[in-house]
């Protein structure tokens, strides 16, 4: 065997490792989130809420005005008080 046959096995060998082990993860998450639904919470929301944490709380606020900005425009909410559509955008 050559040394590239041997470097693309070791490659092939890290990779089927690898998916095999985004198999197990997503098992397990797709667990947790049946778990979670028993207990009559919303994994959509938990998932939504562990991106948040990892988010520092600076740039969650900037995205949160953001979203609520592109909200207001689209018709979704209205503005926040003293707000008008200029404003927001």
């Amino acid at each position: 065997m050559t040394r590239e046959e041997e470097v693309i096995r070791a490659y092939v060998a890290r990779y089927r490792r690898l998916f095999e082990e985004r198999k197990g993860i997503s098992d397990d998450l797709s667990a947790l989130d049946k778990e979670a639904k028993a207990e009559g919470l919303d994994p959509k929301m938990l998932r939504a809420t562990v991106k948040a944490l990892e988010v520092e709380a600076a740039a969650r606020d900037r995205i949160d005005q953001t979203f609520t900005a592109y909200l207001a425009a689209a018709g979704g909410t209205t503005a926040p008080d003293g707000a008008t559509e200029g404003d927001l955008l």
